[in-house]
């Protein structure tokens, strides 16, 4: 997931600075998406016996789906690139 940061700017976050803006970046995801898939039930609707909704086309997580990460996923996410990050550069 690319949030536009630099390396610094990611460093100097908090946990909890960096667990907000990537359900920022979520939330504006599924509204693309959301949009998406509403142009296209309406593209589809004249073309179909069957009442489509949106939700039909695509399904969406919901707000409450999203799993919300603890430091202690982030601090193991970190360790598993550091890991491998050695192997490819030795």
């Amino acid at each position: 997931m690319d949030l536009g940061l630099l390396p610094e700017q990611f460093w100097d976050l908090t946990w909890k600075e960096f667990d907000y803006l990537v359900r920022a970046k979520q939330s504006r995801d599924y509204q693309v998406w959301d949009v998406a898939r509403t142009i296209g039930t309406w593209i589809l609707s004249p073309h179909t016996k069957k009442k489509i909704k949106p939700k039909d086309l695509l399904k969406l997580p919901e707000v409450t789906d999203v799993k919300i990460s603890t430091l202690d996923d982030f601090k193991r996410a970190v360790k598993n690139y550091n890991h491998g990050k050695s192997k490819t550069s030795s």
